[in-house]
């Protein structure tokens, strides 16, 4: 189900990209780099990892389970291979957009 899934997604998105250059518009070609690894992505898209845990309460006592709950920001890229993979977002950093430095697109505004 998760890899059908995924599938449309990336269909889908191709899909918009090409879509969009058809019609002339501009599309970003944003590169990250993977901080532990030292190694280039291209960035695909954004998203949430969400977890739920539950501990039951100890002692046989009449308490509601322990739940720890939330999100974790993520990024779709894939490699030079195409692969796909998911990654958290402190675990990366914008190299270039387009071609260029953040921090160069940052000053011209």
């Amino acid at each position: 189900m998760f890899d059908y899934n995924l599938k449309k997604v990336i269909q889908t998105k191709i899909h918009c990209i090409s879509t969009a250059l058809l019609k002339g518009l501009n599309i970003l070609l944003t590169i990250v780099n993977q901080i532990a690894t030292n190694k280039n992505f291209i960035l695909i898209g954004t998203g949430f990892g969400a977890f739920k845990t539950s501990n039951p309460s100890t002692f046989r006592v009449n308490r509601p389970p322990k739940a720890d709950e939330g999100v974790i920001p993520m990024v779709a890229v894939c490699d030079e291979n195409g692969q796909i993979k998911w990654m958290k977002t402190n675990e990366i950093k914008i190299v270039n957009i387009d071609g260029n430095l953040p921090i160069n697109i940052l000053n011209d505004n």
